[in-house]
C-alpha cells in the first residue's frame, strides 16, 4: 500500500510490485513509489465490473472486487 511495503518486497527479491486498492485510496502512493524506486518497479492494476450507472459502463472496485470505488473505469 505504500513505500514501506514496496521496500520490504523488493528487499525480499521481488522485481515488480502491483498496487491496486492502495493506489485508489491514496493516489500519491504511485508518485512516491515511482520516485523512490523507478517507474519500472510499479504495476498499477484495476479491477473493474459492469456498472450501468458509470459513463463507460464499467466501474472500479477495490478489495478484490468486493467494494465499489465509485469511479468510472476509463
Amino acid at each position: 500500500r505504500g513505500v514501506e511495503d514496496v521496500d520490504r518486497l523488493l528487499r525480499s527479491g521481488a522485481d515488480k510490485i502491483g498496487i491496486n486498492t492502495g493506489a485508489i485510496e491514496r493516489p500519491a502512493a504511485i508518485d512516491e513509489i515511482a520516485h523512490r524506486f523507478g517507474n519500472q518497479v510499479l504495476v498499477l492494476s484495476l479491477d473493474a465490473r459492469r456498472e450501468p450507472g458509470q459513463p463507460s459502463g464499467f466501474g472500479v472496485t477495490t478489495h478484490g472486487g468486493r467494494r465499489a470505488a465509485g469511479l468510472d473505469a476509463i
